[in-house]
């Protein structure tokens, strides 16, 4: 099949810039299990966001605190790490996501994709 890829964005001094890692399945090659802190926090249905905000971010009610995440989109077997910003909304109200982080998820831009929500170990 074709090769896919996981794209990251890392910001941490000396290691800036955006990598990629092989696909197996719908989960980076080095993900296959859960790290230790890390979180599932379930599956939230994302609308594009404010095409002007800049970044990788996921505005959600599936966190109540500002965090580090991973979204998975198996549709594409695509996942992009991104921001987690709370929302204030019932939890299963859907969620909104950057453009950019759309982009790399190789999401449909008008269209509604179902993402898996990983909070990452801080």
């Amino acid at each position: 099949g074709a090769l896919r890829q996981f794209v990251f964005v890392c910001d941490a001094p000396a290691t800036t810039g955006v990598y990629t890692l092989p696909l197996r399945g719908a989960l980076p090659v080095w993900a296959g299990s859960s790290q230790p802190g890390e979180a599932d926090l379930g599956t939230t249905i994302a609308s594009l966001g404010a095409p002007g905000d800049p970044g990788f971010w996921l505005r959600t009610p599936l966190v109540d605190n500002p965090a580090k995440g991973r979204l998975d989109y198996p549709d594409k077997g695509t996942s992009v790490v991104v921001d987690l910003i709370p929302l204030d909304a019932e939890r299963g109200a859907g969620s909104q996501i950057s453009l950019a982080a759309m982009r790399l998820l190789e999401a449909d831009l008008t269209g509604l994709p179902e993402l898996r929500v990983i909070r990452l170990a801080q």
